[in-house]
């Protein structure tokens, strides 16, 4: 076990009453006579209550995604997808987990666990697809980002990024990968513009029409749809256009990428005024991705989650966020019992 694994085990198991978000892997046979393994991501509990991702949830995909990469290897399986249970793909990382991070290896581990789980799937072997059946935000955008392809079900009501407003940085990749696919300021709407307003996010159309994904199905038959696609695609008969994908490389695209980055800033600046570290913090990331790899982006990724989750702004927002927003939201301080209420 390397270092960097012994430090994953030591953060999952400080979260040994984690609401772990399992997966399930099966064979699909394709019309086409190929094998889809399709991993289904599902904490088990109600429709009502979101999946999300924590250290044992991580690494217990991470290990589903190992299994498939040697099957990748061995011809086994021709293509790879992975969707959600009813209503969620993935609701983002863990939150109240990552509160509980008392120093600053742990919050290197829980933010490094990400790209160690995320790059699987962008470099698995076979062709891999990400079913978005519902919403996905923050590493729930980003698992579908590190996918190959994307489908998204016209009933996903919340697609989007909201690190910004939450006091971190889109870290699991999303800063680099969207604006390659959907251009700098496409990529800047979703992680700057959206969050600053109210954390607004994308429906599964606004996210097609995009290019955040490839193909858009109704939600009745969404997965069996999605499938004749991802078949479509590994037999060379569905064709993939992307109008907005960029390449970096490419001065015109340059100028766009940094001319993007100085308006968010502005539009930043009017909104916050320098009050908190995040937005800045994903404009610097996002600013230097233009010119470097994805792996060195993944080190710029990890040391800002590192230091911006250690910010009093960061365990602010979260406590507001989890407790007096969504908690409280649902039962204010001292009501009474449900129970008691009248039918």
């Amino acid at each position: 076990m390397t270092a960097m694994s012994k430090d994953f085990q030591a953060v999952a198991q400080l979260m040994h009453d984690e609401t772990v978000t399992h997966t399930f892997v099966k064979d699909v046979a394709l019309p086409s006579g190929k094998t889809l393994a399709l991993l289904t991501l599902d904490n088990g509990l109600d429709h009502k209550k979101p999946t999300t991702l924590g250290p044992n949830g991580l690494l217990e995909l991470r290990a589903a995604l190992e299994v498939q990469a040697e099957r990748a290897k061995n011809g086994e399986i021709d293509a790879l997808a992975i969707t959600g249970k009813p209503y969620f793909l993935i609701a983002g990382a863990d939150l109240s987990a990552v509160t509980r991070l008392s120093a600053p290896d742990q919050a290197t581990a829980m933010a490094s666990l990400g790209h160690y789980t995320y790059e699987l799937l962008a470099d698995l072997g076979v062709p891999t697809f990400a079913f978005i059946n519902g919403l996905a935000l923050g590493g729930g955008l980003e698992i579908a980002l590190a996918c190959n392809y994307r489908t998204v079900s016209t009933a996903a009501g919340a697609l989007g990024l909201p690190e910004g407003f939450l006091g971190l940085i889109p870290g699991w990749a999303g800063v680099y990968r969207l604006p390659r696919l959907v251009g700098p300021e496409n990529a800047l709407k979703v992680m700057i513009e959206n969050p600053l307003n109210s954390n607004r996010t994308l429906s599964g159309p606004a996210a097609a029409k995009m290019g955040v994904a490839d193909a858009l199905f109704e939600p009745a038959d969404f997965i069996e749809h999605s499938i004749a696609f991802a078949d479509g695609v590994i037999s060379g008969t569905t064709e993939v256009k992307r109008p907005n994908a960029v390449d970096p490389t490419d001065p015109e695209v340059a100028r766009r990428w940094l001319d993007a980055a100085d308006a968010a800033e502005k539009f930043v600046d009017a909104k916050l005024s320098g009050a908190a570290p995040a937005p800045y913090k994903v404009l610097e990331v996002f600013r230097k991705g233009l010119a470097i790899s994805q792996q060195e982006s993944a080190v710029l990724e990890v040391e800002a989650l590192t230091g911006l989750m250690s910010t009093p702004q960061f365990q602010n927002t979260v406590y507001a966020f989890l407790d007096l927003v969504q908690k409280r939201g649902k039962r204010p301080a001292g009501a009474p019992d449900p129970k008691l209420a009248r039918p």
